[in-house]
């Protein structure tokens, strides 16, 4: 059976030793237990953590906004087109 290791260490030791991960290598900070993923130049101070709790990827804000609006969306205006959504068992 093969095996995945990750190159992990403290926060401490990645900031003191600042690698330059390979593109697509992670690293694990063991202490905060959050990835950061290489680019193969940017070394390790320098790139973004990858997610983490409560933190929202850019893409999804504009969703997740547009989900809790007020303001309904045109579609759902639309009483014929929820209706044969109903029928079609699609809801």
């Amino acid at each position: 059976m093969a095996r995945i290791q990750l190159r992990r260490g403290s926060g401490a030791f990645w900031a003191s030793e600042n690698p330059i991960l390979k593109p697509a290598e992670p690293g694990y900070e063991t202490d905060s237990k959050r990835l950061k993923f290489g680019d193969g130049s940017t070394p390790w101070r320098e790139l973004p953590y990858f997610g983490g709790p409560g933190e929202v990827p850019p893409d999804m804000a504009d969703l997740i906004a547009h989900v809790n609006s007020l303001e309904p969306h045109p579609v759902y205006d639309d009483g014929p087109s929820l209706v044969l959504l109903y029928e079609n068992a699609k809801v």
